[in-house]
């Protein structure tokens, strides 16, 4: 097959059982992820959510670390919400 070809076919796309089995993490795991931007890249057709092979491949490559100490850099980040106010009695009363 010539390189042509080749650029013009899709990966396959995986159903997020199988991504989740393959990961071996559960599909509400995947669900939280995906709402989160933390997990691999997906694709929407209509309801449908599905994963790219390569975007499979690509997360498990950025996941791989040399060391317990080495900094896991995330691909989102998102300022934190500051937490509300604790009511209760204040230390002067």
């Amino acid at each position: 097959m010539s390189a042509a070809a080749n650029a013009n076919e899709f990966d396959p796309l995986l159903h997020p059982v199988q991504v989740a089995k393959l990961l071996g993490v559960s599909l509400s795991w995947l669900a939280k992820s995906r709402m989160n931007g933390t997990g691999p890249r997906f694709v929407k057709i209509g309801r449908a959510v599905r994963y790219a092979m390569s975007a499979v491949q690509e997360y498990i490559n950025s996941r791989q670390r040399l060391s317990t100490s080495e900094p896991l850099v995330r691909r989102i980040t998102r300022p934190r919400r500051p937490r509300p106010a604790r009511k209760g009695p204040t230390q002067s009363e």
